[in-house]
């Protein structure tokens, strides 16, 4: 089949339309992945274990779990750290990683941006 090139153009634009909005999807699981990862860092920073209803991060002496039960301590400090330029920071990174245009998997949600 012969296409006109007013609509290839079409064709290619809904396309890209359609890869950003993957993109952005990804980006905001990768942005989530990101907060966690700030969080705990930041959790073990100020020894956020000692006050965490988890024993299982009391007693590894640092998060070890959801960094939803560390939010509260950490948001109790939070100004003394810059936690958006954290998540900032590492999405970034991580994003970097993935330039090249493969898909961004939950390798994010580790523990470290990948």
């Amino acid at each position: 089949m012969l296409v006109s090139h007013a609509e290839a153009k079409i064709l290619k634009c809904r396309r890209r339309a359609q890869e950003d909005r993957l993109a952005a999807e990804e980006a905001k699981v990768l942005r989530a992945a990101c907060l966690d990862v700030a969080i705990k860092q930041l959790s073990d920073e100020i020894g956020a274990y000692r006050a965490c209803p988890s024993a299982k991060c009391r007693r590894r002496r640092g998060c070890a779990g959801q960094p939803l039960r560390c939010n509260p301590i950490v948001r109790a400090h939070v100004a003394k750290h810059d936690i958006g330029g954290m998540v900032e920071e590492f999405y970034w990174t991580t994003l970097d990683k993935f330039a090249d245009g493969r898909p961004i998997d939950d390798n994010a949600g580790s523990g470290r941006p990948s």
